[in-house]
């Protein structure tokens, strides 16, 4: 068991883009995005866990320790959210709806090593935190925001985070808070520092 920091993003409005889109374009937007989230996850030394559909699961401080994990993550889905932004204008001049993600990004004590069965395992993280981080990631569309925070996340970051909002997730008891940075929430100013 250890404390890492996971990052979970995922393609919003991902159902009705495949309506719209046949089989072959939906997978090269996906199979492009994923590459995007590869690359800025890479870049700060992540361990990609695994990709599910058009989502990628990630964390920090795993296998190897890495003091800043909070800091890793959060400037790999910063800059997962600018370089969607950048490519939209080309993805829009072929005829496609732009594209829009949500990040979500927390910090916990998981078990982290190979699961599975005999004949088949996979290196991943397990627990709560990791369970919270997929959970939190659907608030990003009820706020209008594209990164959002976990409570332990916040609770240790050395970046000034501010308060977006609180729901109640499915599987946790009571309401979350939900954190994100001051540059992506539209009223920072009025939100509450923590």
């Amino acid at each position: 068991k250890r404390e890492i920091t996971i990052l979970l993003s995922d393609i919003r409005g991902f159902t009705a883009m495949s309506e719209q889109l046949d089989a072959q374009e939906i997978g090269k937007v996906v199979n492009h995005f994923l590459g995007l989230a590869t690359d800025e996850i890479l870049k700060r030394d992540g361990t990609i866990d695994k990709f599910m559909g058009d989502a990628v699961l990630a964390f920090w401080n795993a296998p190897l320790d890495q003091p800043d994990h909070r800091e890793r993550a959060l400037e790999a889905g910063l800059a997962l959210i600018e370089r969607v932004k950048r490519e939209n204008a080309a993805f829009t001049a072929r005829g496609h709806p732009p594209i829009e993600i949500g990040v979500a990004i927390e910090t916990g004590i998981c078990s982290v090593g190979n699961f599975g069965s005999e004949r088949r395992f996979d290196y991943t993280a397990i627990g709560s935190p990791v369970n919270r981080t997929a959970r939190l990631e659907s608030t990003t569309k009820k706020l209008s925001i594209p990164l959002v925070l976990g409570p332990g996340f916040a609770q240790g970051a050395s970046m000034p985070v501010v308060q977006a909002g609180a729901f109640e997730l499915q599987g946790f008891k009571g309401e979350v808070p939900v954190f994100t940075v001051p540059e992506v929430h539209p009223s920072s100013q009025s939100a509450e520092a923590v």
